[in-house]
């Protein structure tokens, strides 16, 4: 069983710092945030949803909205880039929105120079290898972000080279994470020759 849902990076690796630059060469050193998500936002709302807590905070509190990108990783294929913004308060980062998965930890590169002129910001996406297929899925997921711009989900979904681009996209990634015949073979004489051996 694979997963094809993206997640926040479990490591920093060389490969995901190497794309970050890339992409975002403004940006600062990723840190892990824990998310407390404001009560009255709706998930996917980030800018909304820190404004929110800093009109609650109360008055005296040193406090701004700061922008980034939070950083998404298909298992060591590809890293995805998505404009966010959280709440920095007396010194202190904190991701108040929602998540769409309910994640409760968030990997956030601060790019204080990436302030939002219209609430729409397009994802970036950086290949975490050199492979021909990897650099397929980074162009196509880099056209649908292109078509997506300023649609709703209902819009651009329908559109057919999106359609087209998001299935071989599913494709792809399926393929890089099913192992092949002969990996297969490999583990099954691992473990009949650790099975003779013991």
């Amino acid at each position: 069983m694979f997963a094809l849902t993206a997640k926040p990076p479990a490591c920093l690796t060389d490969a995901i710092l190497a794309g970050l630059k890339d992409q975002c060469p403004q940006a600062g050193p990723p840190v892990r945030l824990q998310v407390r998500p404001h009560l009255s936002t709706t998930p996917c709302q980030c800018y909304a949803a820190v404004a929110a807590h800093l009109e609650g905070l109360p008055a005296g509190t040193t406090a701004r909205m700061l922008f980034g990108w939070l950083l998404w990783e298909f298992s060591g294929v590809l890293l995805i880039l998505e404009h966010h913004a959280v709440a920095e308060v007396d010194g202190v980062l904190l991701d108040v929105a929602r998540h769409l998965y309910g994640e409760t930890e968030v990997v956030f590169a601060p790019d204080p120079a990436t302030a939002p002129l219209d609430n729409s910001v397009a994802n970036r996406f950086a290949g975490l290898s050199g492979s021909s297929v990897v650099r397929r899925i980074a162009q196509l997921k880099r056209r649908n972000t292109e078509l997506e711009q300023g649609e709703p989900p209902r819009v651009f979904t329908r559109i057919p080279e999106w359609q087209r681009n998001d299935a071989e996209v599913y494709r792809l990634l399926t393929d890089l994470q099913r192992p092949n015949a002969r990996e297969r073979a490999k583990r099954r004489k691992r473990v009949v020759t650790t099975q003779k051996s013991g």
